[in-house]
């Protein structure tokens, strides 16, 4: 499908949902931002003390810590996947 035709067509549901995401994107750059991030969280987190890391903002919900192994777990799955649809 060319690029004119791609243009001209609708739209489906999935991709004006990851259009939505990508529309946040601060430029045009995804992958430069996603290094960015990962260098920005590095930085936060590696200043923390081991009882800041332990901070919930409410009994019963993630601390810090538990938030970052999800965003470590997270990126397992998606590099998990993405292997797969390489394959």
């Amino acid at each position: 499908m060319s690029k004119k035709q791609k243009a001209n067509r609708q739209m489906t549901d999935f991709e004006k949902y990851i259009q939505y995401y990508l529309d946040l994107i601060p430029s045009e750059n995804w992958l430069g931002e996603m290094r960015n991030a990962g260098k920005k969280t590095l930085k936060i987190y590696a200043k923390l003390s081991e009882e800041q890391s332990r901070f919930a903002y409410a009994e019963g919900k993630w601390t810090l810590k538990t938030l970052l192994e999800h965003l470590i777990n997270t990126e397992k799955i998606f590099n998990y996947r993405a292997l797969c649809f390489a394959r």
